[in-house]
């Protein structure tokens, strides 16, 4: 559903956040980067994502979602889970964990 790398992984992938937006939005994927000053992960990330899946697993999970404080929006949801750190006792946490295909 969604991806997310650090503005440092250019040093392991030897492309810069730009291609690998580029690369994500010729295959139909939303991206949107964020630098170190907006976002909790320190050097910044570049997120991309499945609208519609994303916007289904949201779907899926709406209760926790809303009782979490998060958007149902993929993209307003994708902005506050790149600007707020969850911890793993976090409600959010296990949809947060979804959205990326993970195990909570």
């Amino acid at each position: 559903m969604a991806i997310c790398h650090s503005t440092q992984s250019k040093k392991f992938l030897r492309l810069s956040p730009e291609a690998l937006a580029d690369d994500a939005a010729k295959r139909g994927l939303a991206t949107v980067q964020f630098d170190a000053a907006a976002c909790c992960i320190k050097s910044g990330a570049l997120y991309a994502y499945h609208r519609q899946a994303l916007a289904s697993v949201l779907q899926e999970n709406a209760a926790t979602v809303r009782a979490a404080g998060l958007p149902l929006d993929p993209d307003k949801f994708v902005s506050q889970i790149a600007t707020v750190w969850f911890e793993e006792q976090h409600l959010a946490y296990p949809v947060i964990a979804a959205a990326f295909g993970d195990k909570a």
